[in-house]
């Protein structure tokens, strides 16, 4: 059985997601039952075809994401997650994923746009955190999350911090139950959680049951390996709270490959 990694145009950091997903299924003692391939955009007009159990978008740039798999592209993914695929969308590709995109919206940076896909047929909207600037780091950060039940009971914690850079929040466009059929938020950026009861408040990560598949997005890098980060591009004060958090990072990743592989 295949784990794709789309790594065509607007993809970055390829070499950590790639090692990222290699650690998981190492750490899950899967490495002998998955074989991971990074593939093009034409390789996805093949993916109904192929034993694929998982497809990762990772994170970039989701507008060449959006412009290179227009049309048939985005009618064979959601094809594949609704006859049973699983769809795993990283930054970018959490964006790419969700039925509307507003990005830095009223600044130089806005993108606003629907999209082809609608596993969450809400907003992805970001940033969530200020100082996001394209090809660099510097607006990167650890960003502090309140983890659901699910993760929660996994790790015997409600609190973690992950890396981000430029990803979103999940907006639902309507509280309605109706309108967000089986959708379960994963974890939230604990700044925007209000004291209401909105369920939505700053959702990071959230699991969408699609037709009989499954797409897991997040706002967040879970797969990113501590041990692979070149530290001489990053702030210290970051690298501090990745450091003390990339164990329960490497349970959070197992558990959201787990999820995919399981319900697939």
């Amino acid at each position: 059985m295949k784990i794709w990694i789309y790594s065509d145009d607007g993809v970055a950091n390829i070499d950590l997601v790639y090692s990222g997903v290699m650690e998981t299924l190492r750490n899950c003692s899967l490495q002998n039952e998955y074989h991971v391939e990074l593939i093009m955009a034409d390789d996805i007009l093949k993916l109904n075809e192929s034993p694929v159990k998982v497809l990762i978008i990772p994170g970039g740039r989701a507008s060449p994401y959006a412009k290179k798999l227009a049309g048939k592209g985005c009618h064979y993914i959601n094809s594949y997650v609704q006859k049973g695929g699983s769809y795993l969308g990283l930054g970018a590709g959490a964006y790419f994923a969700s039925s509307a995109v507003e990005f830095e919206k009223g600044t130089t940076l806005e993108i606003c746009r629907n999209n082809e896909l609608e596993f969450f047929p809400g907003i992805a909207r970001g940033t969530v955190y200020p100082g996001f600037q394209y090809n660099n780091n510097r607006g990167s950060t650890a960003a502090n999350l309140v983890l659901g039940d699910l993760l929660a009971n996994q790790l015997s914690s409600t609190f973690c911090r992950l890396y981000y850079n430029g990803g979103c929040e999940f907006v639902p466009k309507s509280l309605s139950d109706s309108d967000l059929p089986q959708i379960e938020v994963l974890a939230k950026y604990r700044e925007k959680v209000s004291d209401g009861h909105n369920p939505w408040d700053g959702a990071a990560i959230i699991k969408c049951n699609v037709g009989k598949g499954i797409a897991v997005l997040s706002g967040v890098h879970p797969e990113f390996p501590f041990s692979l980060l070149d530290k001489s591009k990053y702030d210290p004060k970051l690298l501090t709270f990745l450091y003390e958090y990339d164990s329960a990072r490497k349970s959070i990743m197992s558990l959201l490959i787990n999820i995919l592989l399981q319900d697939s």
